[in-house]
């Protein structure tokens, strides 16, 4: 059931953490594919300690399709998040675009 009562049942997967040991990371966006009513995207930069938005209420549509989110970061790794209450969410793809910056501790 995707209600609790009639109260939306809250939903989120959260990724793995993404790093470079030794480099500090550049993310330029996130892309990918999913199908739903709309999804909320947060990332982290402390492994999962605390979340920040990266874009709310993304509006998806019934079959898949391709979604980028853009934001530049420089940080030492990152995780994301997709959240929402909507039924029917299905990420297909997921990626991102990142490349190496300065050694860590030389900034």
């Amino acid at each position: 059931s995707s209600t609790d009562g009639g109260t939306a049942i809250s939903w989120q997967f959260d990724t793995k953490e993404f790093l470079d040991p030794g480099f500090d990371i550049r993310f330029d966006f996130l892309d990918f594919t999913a199908k739903g009513s709309s999804v909320d995207v947060e990332y982290s930069k402390d492994s999962g300690s605390n979340w920040l938005t990266l874009k709310t209420s993304i509006a998806l549509t019934s079959s898949f399709a391709r979604y980028r989110v853009e934001k530049q970061l420089s940080i030492d790794s990152i995780m994301f998040r997709f959240k929402g209450t909507a039924p029917g969410f299905v990420l297909k793809w997921a990626g991102f675009r990142f490349r190496r910056e300065s050694p860590q501790g030389l900034n």
